[in-house]
This record gives structure tokens, sequence and C-alpha cells, in this order.
């Protein structure tokens, strides 16, 4: 698995690169030695000109892509209100690449859907207790790593992706 870090913040980031850390062994269990990860990778910018990045963005022809936002909250940080504001950064840069990559005629499967599964997760390890909101979230929480790695498991296609998407 190719590993793109696009800035000097995984140093002082314990989450993302605790999340990183337990990507990379799972290379040839889970199958994504096909797969790229980037840190602080891609940069968009939407409509009203605002500019969202992925903390950990996985993609893998056999998985397709996992998008993770891995925010510094705790169970004392985290309200509902933190909560909805975090779910909706990720659910827009969710949209975002969904419609860059529906540009794609070979990334489409028809006209309004991909071939590939695109996943977002808010993962925040330091949260230990369901908080009030999560279950109206356009996005998934994990706060746990091997929560991840059953996500990967489901996330799996029946068949890679072909070479030339």
């Amino acid at each position: 698995m190719e590993t793109n870090i696009a800035s000097a913040g995984l140093i002082p980031d314990p989450r993302s690169r605790a999340l990183i850390d337990f990507l990379q062994p799972l290379e040839q269990p889970l199958d994504i030695t096909n797969g790229v990860l980037y840190y602080d990778y891609p940069l968009f910018r939407d409509a009203d000109d605002i500019l969202y990045k992925s903390k950990v963005l996985l993609a893998t022809r056999s998985h397709g892509i996992l998008l993770f936002s891995v925010p510094n909250v705790d169970d004392r940080s985290l309200d509902a209100a933190v909560l909805t504001e975090l779910d909706d950064e990720l659910a827009q840069l969710h949209s975002i690449i969904l419609g860059k990559l529906l540009k794609s005629r070979r990334l489409r499967r028809s006209v309004g859907e991909l071939a590939l599964p695109i996943k977002s997760l808010l993962f925040m390890p330091d949260v230990t207790k369901r908080p009030a909101g999560s279950e109206d979230l356009k996005t998934g929480l994990v706060t746990a790593l091997s929560v991840v790695k059953a996500e990967l498991h489901s996330q799996r296609l029946d068949a890679p992706l072909d070479q030339e998407m």
C-alpha cells in the first residue's frame, strides 16, 4: 500500500497516526495492497469556496474509498452541536468527492451511481460513550480501531475494480 503524507501535521496528531499505524499491517490480511493511503489530502473547495480536506483517506481497488475525519475530541469536549458540525463537514467532503468521481465514465456504474463504494467515518477513539445525536448522523461513527477493521471487511467488493479504473 502506498502512503502519501501531505503535511507535517501527522507528527502532532496521535489519533491519525494510530489509525494509519493500524491500517498499514492490515495490508496483506485485508488485501489492501493495491491501495493508497493519504493523510491531509485531498483538498477540495465547495461551491461556496470553503476548503475541505480529508484527514485520512484509504482508496483501494478491493474496498473502494474509506474517508476518515479524525477530530480532536473526547467525551468532555463532544456535545450534540459539535457532533453535528463534524458530521456536516465530513458529509460535505463526501459529497464533493462523490461528485468528482461521478464525472469519470470509468468509475460510474450508472448515471448517478459509482462502481465503487465510498464510506465516510468519524474516527473518535477518545470517545467512550455514545454521544447525543449520534443516531442522526449522515456519516458513520467509529470509536475503536477494531470497528475500522470491521468496516473494511464489510466494504470489500466481490471482485476488485479493473486496473483501467
